[in-house]
């Protein structure tokens, strides 16, 4: 295994080092035999040399679990090539099944890995910064079916993985975070998941519709799922309208933008999301296309955040008078 070079002469041109840990420091130097016969270079206190503790390339092992998530498996940090004194000298502290963490690692990764376990379903959604209608109450943990092990506080999935995992990994795969999804959530809060996941293309339809899912909800999101939403909304409006009996398009391009659903050929719905319409700029944008697609004979309903996930009897109400007036047509 690559060391690092042994301290020179010269101060200039010592190797980066980490700084000692108490109980390795250079006050044992004390306790070295009275006869034993100590090199001139290292025979004051000031002089005596630090352990190598440096990677071979010189990477702090801080620097090095910073740029790996702030967590990793202590096996992994010696297969890097650090010492166990390198890791004793860093700032991370020591979790469950030989795992290490950083105090800035992600709180639900030193859960999973302080409990044994992997993080699952919505956890890993949030994780990754899926769309969530709602935030996990709690962090949904997944164990192995001969795991005997009791969590407190954490949803705890045991089944059969889909894709199997290292043991090195703290999150569970995609298919099986879809999968455990699918059993834990309504079905339309489901759906936002499933489909974001195909919006940052994690996955894609057509892939969910060839895994061979062990239960049904997740074969009927499979088939139902659109690779099209781009926001919650956008799924919400999407599934409840086709739940009502009424088919539309999303991101259709019309006169240069893409307007968020239409249905039949003139009635198009815009949705104003927090996430997309939050400046001024974006505002007066969106209302001058409104305007264009007005004069060219569109009919256009705008909905927010609000009626659209609080108030959807009121919206589904409105689109189904402009269908009887045939404003769609």
């Amino acid at each position: 295994m690559p060391r690092c070079a042994a301290p020179s002469a010269t101060p200039t041109r010592t190797p980066p080092t980490c700084p000692a840990p108490a109980h390795l420091d250079r006050t044992h130097t004390a306790r070295i035999h009275p006869h034993t016969r100590i090199h001139p270079q290292f025979a004051s206190p000031a002089a005596a040399p630090r352990a190598p503790v440096c990677h071979a390339h010189g990477v702090h092992v801080d620097t090095w679990l910073e740029s790996h998530g702030g967590i990793s498996p202590r096996a992994r940090l010696r297969a890097a090539g650090f010492t166990d004194y390198a890791i004793r000298a860093s700032a991370a502290r020591r979790l469950g099944a030989g795992w290490l963490a950083l105090p800035s690692a992600p709180g639900a990764l030193v859960r999973a890995a302080s409990s044994g376990a992997r993080l699952a379903c919505v956890s890993v959604a949030e994780h990754r910064g899926l769309a969530l209608l709602h935030r996990p109450e709690q962090p949904h943990l997944h164990l192995s079916r001969q795991s005997s092990r009791m969590v407190i506080g954490a949803r705890v999935h045991r089944s059969r993985p889909i894709v199997a995992t290292g043991p090195g990994e703290l999150v569970e795969s995609v298919p099986d975070m879809l999968e455990h999804v699918a059993e834990c959530l309504p079905r339309l809060e489901a759906l936002i998941v499933w489909e974001s996941a195909a919006q940052q293309r994690l996955i894609t339809p057509a892939t969910a519709r060839r895994i061979e899912w062990p239960r049904r909800a997740a074969r009927e999101l499979a088939a139902a799922m659109s690779a099209d939403s781009e926001s919650i909304l956008e799924s919400i409006a999407f599934h409840r309208l086709l739940d009502a009996g009424i088919m539309a398009r999303q991101q259709v391009p019309l006169l240069g933008h893409d307007v968020d659903l239409l249905i039949g050929d003139h009635l198009v719905v815009q949705l104003d999301g927090h996430e997309f319409h939050s400046s001024r700029a974006d505002r007066a944008r969106d209302l001058q296309h409104d305007a264009r697609l007005m004069l060219e004979g569109f009919t256009v309903l705008r909905f927010d955040y609000d009626a659209v996930v609080h108030d959807w009897p009121r919206v589904l109400a409105t689109i189904r008078l402009a269908v009887a007036q045939r404003r769609h047509g």
